[in-house]
């Protein structure tokens, strides 16, 4: 793989984030994780020139964990329930009412938003000018999904 980081080193069940640490220090790379994901989890690995691909996928094997290796030498980890496609939610488009005093319709749910991402508008024919239909010029009909 082109974006491999390749290290030597001697591991025996020593924690994930001790690892990561070791790993970070000696060969310019950064991992990105929470550290709930990892608690728990030991790493075991001993060599010269190991992949970090091939230790990460054997020690992660089982785990509920995923990797990623950008060619910036980032190493992502993500649970592999992460969800990366939204299913259709009529409740994304939830209003907290409260707000409505200001003279807004309010704003949408702050977690809600985070977590399931904000519905798209779907307009099926935009007019740009004036709304009256005997003026014609400065006036376009856009039309289409």
């Amino acid at each position: 793989m082109g974006n491999d980081i390749i290290f030597s080193g001697e591991y025996q069940d020593i924690p994930f984030n001790r690892f990561i640490r070791d790993i970070e220090r000696e060969n310019d790379v950064h991992f990105f994780y929470r550290q709930e994901w990892i608690s728990g989890i030991t790493i075991t690995a001993k060599g010269d020139h190991l992949s970090l691909t091939g230790v990460l996928q054997q020690n992660l094997a089982g785990t509920g964990l995923n990797f990623y290796i950008d060619n910036k030498r980032n190493v992502f980890l993500t649970p592999l329930d992460l969800v990366t496609i939204l299913p259709e939610d009529p409740d994304y488009e939830q209003h907290d009412e409260d707000n409505g005093s200001r003279g807004d319709k309010g704003t949408i749910n702050t977690s809600q938003k985070y977590f399931k991402g904000q519905k798209t508008r779907i307009v099926e024919t935009i007019i740009i000018g004036t709304k009256e239909k005997n003026i014609s010029r400065n006036r376009a009909i856009i039309n289409g999904k």
